[in-house]
C-alpha cells in the first residue's frame, strides 16, 4: 500500500497489495497460526485452555500497567459472556493461578490477581518460545528492532480496528 492510500481502499475487492506487502501479511498469518499452535500445545500439556492463558495474560498485563481487572473487564478483554467468564475464573482460581479479592478503592468491586504460581507456570511454558524468538531478534540492530516493534504495535491496532468494524449489532 502506498502512503497515498494509507487509509485503505474504498472497495476492498479492488485492492491488490504489492507482492512484498502480500508476503508480509502471509508471514504474519503464519506467525499467528504457529503461535496459536504453540500456546495450544503447551496449554494442553499443562491442562490449560488457550482462553485461560489469554485471560491470565490480560490479568498480568493489567497488573503491570497498575490496573486491577474486574470479572467484567476480563470478559471484555477475552470476549466472553458473563457465565463463560465466571467459569473461566473458577477454573483459574481452582488451578491456583488467580485469586479474587475486594478492590482497595471500592470494597464492593471484585478484582482478579494472578498468583506467583501463574508467573512460574507462564515462565515454564513460554520461556522456550521466548528464547527461540530472542535468537531471531538478536540478529537485528536496535534501530531495526524499534521499527519492527512499531510495525507490530500498529499491526495489532489494525487488527483491533478491523475486529471492531466487523462486530454485528445485536
Amino acid at each position: 500500500m502506498t502512503p497515498a492510500s494509507a487509509s485503505g481502499p474504498k472497495d476492498p475487492s479492488a485492492y491488490r497489495p504489492d507482492p512484498q506487502a502480500f508476503a508480509l501479511i502471509n508471514a504474519l498469518q503464519n506467525f499467528t497460526i504457529a503461535s496459536d499452535h504453540y500456546a495450544h500445545l503447551v496449554g494442553g500439556n499443562n491442562k490449560m485452555m488457550q482462553r485461560d492463558m489469554y485471560a491470565l495474560r490480560a490479568i498480568m498485563q493489567g497488573s503491570l500497567a497498575g490496573e486491577s481487572l474486574s470479572p467484567t473487564d476480563l470478559a471484555k478483554a477475552v470476549n466472553l459472556s458473563t457465565p463463560a467468564t465466571t467459569a473461566l475464573i473458577d477454573r483459574l482460581v481452582k488451578s491456583g493461578h488467580v485469586t479474587r479479592r475486594a478492590s482497595e478503592t471500592d470494597r464492593r468491586r471484585v478484582v482478579l490477581e494472578a498468583t506467583p504460581k501463574a508467573a512460574e507456570d507462564g515462565r515454564r511454558m513460554f520461556m522456550p518460545l521466548a528464547m527461540s524468538l530472542m535468537t531471531v531478534i538478536d540478529r537485528y540492530s536496535p534501530e531495526q528492532i524499534a521499527l519492527l516493534t512499531e510495525f507490530t504495535n500498529e499491526a495489532v491496532d489494525a487488527v483491533h480496528q478491523s475486529a471492531e468494524a466487523s462486530k454485528v449489532e445485536e
